[in-house]
């Protein structure tokens, strides 16, 4: 189940923990990037109004699901008082009834554009070797481990089902000759090369619970967020795997724009990622990350809610918090004040990223790119101060130059910064 390809409605039958003889009709509506809403009927606002959450089976591909729905919230706007009305909830667990403050010991999950980071090569969907890993270690008493999956073996399926071809006699001596494997080997695992996901397992050394699991893959899927520049999001999140008990699949609520979607749909395959697992100590930088990232929390949101889109009147907070960054990195490394815009794209810009700011830096008529942010702020956000650079550049120059600055390229300062200065090499 890939999250955000949902969108549709389930119905089925719902009732407050512990008390099934209460049950009602409701319908659980799921889009991903919408809040999840839920519509009951048949019993009264305030039954749902005293309970956090509820259980409930729910129809999913004619398939009856036991279910739980997490962190109920009215909206005053929505609610009714003739025994219906609308809640939102914060994530829906589907596979099993349980109660928010049920803790778990592991999880599985995957989020878009994650395997490019490990393996940069634009062939990857070749990858048939499901032993390949590259994360195996321990943060903070947290393992982490890393694994190449699949949706189905080739031998279990039929041919006819996933393969045409006019002459039938074909196909059925295709289907002949998949059996005759299948009674031959004692694994005959054949998997298509192209439908492949590549998932990241947690062991916690505390448990914890769905929404704590849920804000621990997200710190981590804002880091590739910040790596790639582009918006993140989760695809599958699979929490408790059991030997004989499948794992519950959890879907959160997720708001955003369409256009953000979109955005982390786009495959990063074809780019030049400035930062890969080939050149970097993913174990060092993720262990550093998730110690710091509230620190970051105003950069990841720009980077999270960024649609490529951009008015004038946006540019004030986005240079804004350009410099509220480079002033944190600045003290950080121990930077005079009086360059504190400078010392942070001395120590860890890329090069080739310098020589087309100073472009910008030139035409403003300044002598280097830590004026050019300081000018700019100021005129953004200072009302008495001079707006003689800002006027210098067209509407459109200043979008472009805050693209390259605050929405694009410049953001692997605050990657490198984490890592350190020689993580990825001489960066200037």
């Amino acid at each position: 189940m890939n999250l955000l390809e949902l969108n549709s409605e389930f119905s089925g039958s719902f009732w407050p923990a512990g008390n099934k003889a209460a049950s009602f009709f409701g319908v659980l509506s799921i889009t991903f990037g919408s809040t999840i809403s839920f519509r009951f009927v048949g019993v009264q606002p305030q039954t749902i109004a005293d309970n956090s959450h509820l259980h409930g089976h729910l129809t999913i591909d004619g398939k009856v699901e036991d279910c739980t729905l997490l962190n109920l919230t009215f909206s005053e706007t929505l609610l009714s008082c003739g025994g219906s009305g609308v809640v939102s909830c914060e994530s829906v667990v589907l596979g099993r009834t349980i109660s928010p403050e049920n803790r778990y010991e592991e999880a599985t999950f995957a989020f878009t554009n994650q395997l490019p980071f490990f393996y940069q090569r634009p062939d990857f969907e070749s990858i048939v070797d499901l032993d390949t890993h590259f994360i195996d270690f321990e943060i903070e008493g947290d393992l982490y481990s890393d694994f190449i999956g699949h949706k189905f073996n080739i031998s279990d399926i039929k041919a006819h089902a996933v393969i045409h071809c006019s002459n039938k006699d074909a196909l059925d001596d295709l289907q002949l000759e998949i059996d005759r494997i299948r009674e031959k080997y004692d694994d005959p695992a054949m998997w298509l090369a192209y439908d492949k996901q590549h998932s990241i397992k947690i062991k916690f050394s505390k448990c914890k619970s769905v929404s704590e699991i849920y804000e621990h893959t997200e710190a981590i899927m804002q880091l590739f967020a910040l790596i790639y520049r582009i918006p993140v999001f989760i695809k599958t999140l699979t929490v408790d795997h059991q030997p004989k008990l499948p794992g519950m699949k959890i879907i959160p609520s997720v708001f955003t724009r369409n256009e953000v979607l979109e955005r982390a749909k786009e495959s990063v395959l074809g780019r030049f990622l400035t930062i890969t697992n080939s050149n970097i100590d993913f174990h060092a930088v993720l262990s550093k990350w998730l110690a710091v990232r509230t620190d970051h929390s105003l950069v990841i949101s720009a980077i999270q809610n960024n649609d490529g889109a951009i008015t004038e009147d946006e540019l004030f907070g986005k240079y804004a918090l350009l410099a509220l960054q480079l002033e944190s990195i600045n003290t950080a490394i121990g930077g005079v004040h009086k360059t504190r815009y400078q010392n942070p794209v001395d120590n860890y810009a890329d090069i080739q990223m310098v020589q087309v700011l100073n472009e910008y830096v030139k035409h403003a008529g300044l002598s280097s790119i830590g004026d050019l942010v300081s000018h700019l702020r100021n005129a953004m956000t200072h009302e008495k101060s001079s707006k003689k650079t800002y006027n210098k550049f067209s509407r459109h120059q200043l979008i472009n130059l805050s693209k390259l600055l605050v929405s694009g390229e410049f953001f692997p300062i605050s990657i490198v910064f984490l890592m350190g200065p020689d993580a990825c090499g001489s960066t200037v």
